[in-house]
């Protein structure tokens, strides 16, 4: 199963708090982790020109003011990327399609699927004796 659709499995299921805390808090250690990768592995590199790269591509903006000569640097860049286009993006897609939809007023309650069914029934049984019909007086 893709991730996007657990998410949007979960998201039904109501529990869009707990989701957008853990997406968050996926974000946030990404963030710094890409952050902390980029100024150590590029050397003469500050934290804060490493959290100004990790926004720069995570956001997919990429000025090329900043980015990555070491193989290490690029590695975190490609797993960034990666991250912010293929879980974080769609996820909050989802769980911002889950609010806008509201709740479950379109659903059928039991009874109500239940006289679908029967009903259905009536209607193949109708018309099967029909063609029976039709097709004796043939």
């Amino acid at each position: 199963m893709r991730m996007g659709t657990w998410l949007i499995i979960v998201a039904k299921r109501r529990n869009t708090k707990l989701i957008t805390a853990g997406l968050l808090g996926l974000l946030a250690a990404e963030y710094i982790a890409a952050a902390a990768i980029y100024a150590i592995s590029e050397n003469s590199r500050s934290i804060w020109d490493g959290m100004w790269w990790a926004f720069m591509t995570f956001t997919t903006v990429g000025y090329g003011d900043e980015f990555p000569i070491s193989s290490v640097g690029r590695i975190a860049g490609m797993v960034l990327v990666s991250t912010a286009v293929f879980v974080v993006m769609p996820s909050i897609t989802a769980l911002v399609a889950t609010k806008l939809h509201g709740g479950d007023y379109d659903k059928f309650t039991h009874e109500e699927q239940e006289e679908v069914k029967y009903l259905l029934r009536e209607i193949h049984k109708s018309t099967m004796e029909a063609g029976v019909r039709e097709y004796a007086e043939r």
